[in-house]
């Protein structure tokens, strides 16, 4: 007998959708990225020289997709009795990646320290994480189907497995993964029949765990300030669109001038990352080796270099930068928003 193969339509179209705007994401931002890995060595490159790719990352993101969808069609032929016998296998290879994570990881300029470099790729094993915890929760409760209400053999040990998923990708700094792998355990628990009450209280110390997080890690409590709201006036900019905010640390160019306003400790420069070609004298945020400068721009054609060169009361050495640097200019600096008297 011919056996009838049946997918949820709606799911199956939303699916497409989220990889189609993956590819389209991927093509528009990382061209920069693109750039720099084909051309490390190409000081001015360009997407019209024939050794730079500008679409490396898009390439190779299209291959990974093409190994992701074979995978996927192989697991949905695969019978659900596989899925059921190799969850706990899954599970404890994810632990297992994810607490390599703590020793080998890699955190590429991010600030969550969330990836494992094999060979020539690079892997997250929080993104399997969600894989696992989706396959073993749903097999650990198909079995205890009749301890799922119950405080002891049902509450207690659904917060020991997602703990062991969740307490090392908190360690990795990666607060996004926690909180999807968080609501997906909770999502499980109460398909599965969880008492309400359970669950509630799960909710409740999953919040206080939150709120203690927003409150200790300085740069997930930024997040959660609220965005700074700016006139038009003060960037002379009738739109906001690639503009965004850093605050100032250090006093290196206390003496630089941008729309007559000095850059001081504290202040808060407003940068157009949509500006990314400078100009000899304009005031940039560079990024060198992962870490964030803001310096004034010089461009040295002769000797084949760039210099970011401080503007201070302090003496500072200026920065060469030659062709084999980790360097990028992640914007110019349009604005200066003083800080208030007080502090």
């Amino acid at each position: 007998m011919q056996r009838i193969l049946k997918f949820d339509t709606v799911l199956a179209l939303t699916i497409l959708f989220l990889l189609i705007f993956g590819l389209i994401m991927i093509t528009s931002i990382g061209v920069p990225k693109s750039i720099s890995l084909s051309a490390p060595d190409i000081l001015y490159p360009s997407c019209s020289d024939s050794n730079v790719d500008c679409y490396l990352l898009f390439k190779k993101h299209l291959i990974r997709l093409f190994i992701g969808l074979i995978g996927f069609v192989i697991a949905w032929r695969l019978p659900i009795k596989f899925w059921k016998k190799s969850s706990t296998i899954i599970f404890a290879l994810t632990l297992m990646a994810l607490f390599a994570v703590l020793v080998l990881g890699k955190s590429f300029g991010t600030i969550a320290t969330n990836w494992l470099e094999v060979f020539d790729t690079s892997l997250q094993p929080s993104e399997f994480a969600k894989l696992g915890i989706i396959l073993y929760l749903s097999s650990w409760f198909a079995r205890r189907r009749e301890s799922v209400e119950s405080f002891h053999d049902g509450f207690l040990p659904f917060c020991v497995i997602s703990g062991l998923v969740i307490l090392p990708i908190i360690l990795q700094n990666d607060y996004g993964s926690t909180m999807v792998i968080g609501l997906i355990a909770l999502g499980i628990y109460f398909v599965a029949g969880a008492n309400i009450k359970h669950l509630a209280f799960g909710l409740l110390l999953s919040l206080i765990a939150a709120i203690i997080v927003i409150s200790v890690v300085p740069h997930v409590r930024e997040r959660f300030q609220g965005f700074l709201r700016v006139s038009n006036r003060l960037v002379n900019r009738n739109k906001p669109e690639g503009l965004y905010a850093i605050r100032v640390s250090g006093f290196s160019m206390n003496l630089s001038s941008v729309n007559g306003k000095p850059i001081e400790d504290k202040d808060i420069v407003i940068v157009d990352s949509n500006d990314k070609a400078p100009s000899t004298g304009d005031v940039v945020l560079a990024i060198i080796d992962n870490k964030a400068t803001i310096k004034k721009f010089i461009r040295d054609d002769k000797n084949e270099q760039i210099v970011l060169q401080a503007e201070s009361s302090i003496d500072y050495e200026p920065i060469y930068i030659h062709a084999n640097d980790d360097f990028s200019i992640s914007g110019k600096v349009i604005g200066v928003i003083k800080k208030p008297l007080q502090e």
